[in-house]
């Protein structure tokens, strides 16, 4: 499955966690959710932990984890349901996810991403528009 919408707005991760094997993540991930303190996952990771510390536990439940964690809330609203098409399931978690506070909040921040979400929106209706093949075969 692929990442939810928070993949379309923001880099992929490069930290020690991010670089980590996917089973050692969701452990993670698991643990964060249990709430168990940084230094007992660290330890409970045994090897795959070494060289981990309180930091990048941090820096990853701030970020990653919250992407997992919209991973988790999409998989759950949507059992049952057949899996739409990547493109489909982008759209609609980046309208889930996109609300008038936190798009002030991240232009706010970072004023030089309205010209990225206006390219992006301009872009949305190409992606989401299905493929017609009698369409294709009238421009050719």
């Amino acid at each position: 499955m692929n990442p939810p919408f928070r993949s379309l707005v923001h880099r992929r991760r490069a930290g020690k966690i991010a670089h980590l094997r996917q089973p050692i993540r969701d452990q993670i991930n698991l643990m964060l959710q249990d709430n168990v303190p940084y230094a007992d996952i660290i330890a409970k990771l045994g090897d795959a932990g070494k060289g981990l510390n309180k930091d990048n536990l941090s820096r990853w439940r701030k970020a990653d984890y919250q992407d997992w964690l919209a991973e988790q809330n999409w998989r759950q609203a949507n059992a049952g349901r057949p899996e739409p098409p990547p493109e489909v399931k982008h759209i609609c978690l980046l309208l889930n996810e996109l609300d008038q506070k936190k798009l002030e909040a991240m232009l706010a921040r970072r004023p030089a991403k309205l010209l990225w979400f206006l390219n992006l929106a301009a872009r949305l209706p190409r992606v989401a528009a299905p493929k017609r093949p009698d369409v294709q075969n009238e421009t050719k």
